[in-house]
């Protein structure tokens, strides 16, 4: 049927929203989120991840694909001297104010050492460390 329907499939080729596009012959309305999802990844590569969604969201829920709401106080208290927090960033990520806020709360502002990585920034992050592990 793909062949026969192939001007209605190039509409959901084309489309900015294919899987929320009309699908020819109401395909749609008569497949599992499984069967949607490997559709798409026939058509349209790039909005797989949304028939996945999907199928998570049938199957376990919503706060499935929600990420956890992170509480810097709560994972504070659950490091020490030797569990230390360490945080991997994505782009755009500024934590800054949060650790600002937190080392205010527990008087440790003085001691906190920020460095941004790049740009030579390496030996200055390893010198923090260093300092970090001798003096606390």
């Amino acid at each position: 049927h793909f062949v026969e329907d192939i001007d209605e499939w190039k509409k959901v080729f084309d489309s900015d929203d294919p899987v929320n596009e009309h699908w020819p012959r109401n395909l749609k309305d008569n497949l599992t989120p499984l069967q949607k999802s490997l559709v798409l990844l026939a058509v349209r590569t790039d909005q797989t991840i949304k028939g996945l969604q999907e199928i998570i969201d049938k199957k376990l829920g919503k706060e499935f694909l929600e990420p956890p709401s992170f509480n810097l106080d709560v994972v504070y208290n659950d490091s020490n001297n030797t569990t230390p927090l360490i945080f991997v960033l994505s782009s755009g990520a500024d934590p800054m104010a949060e650790l600002i806020r937190l080392a205010t709360k527990v008087e440790m502002v003085e001691r906190k050492a920020a460095v941004s990585l790049g740009q030579g920034q390496g030996p200055k992050a390893e010198a923090a460390i260093k300092e970090g592990k001798e003096q606390g």
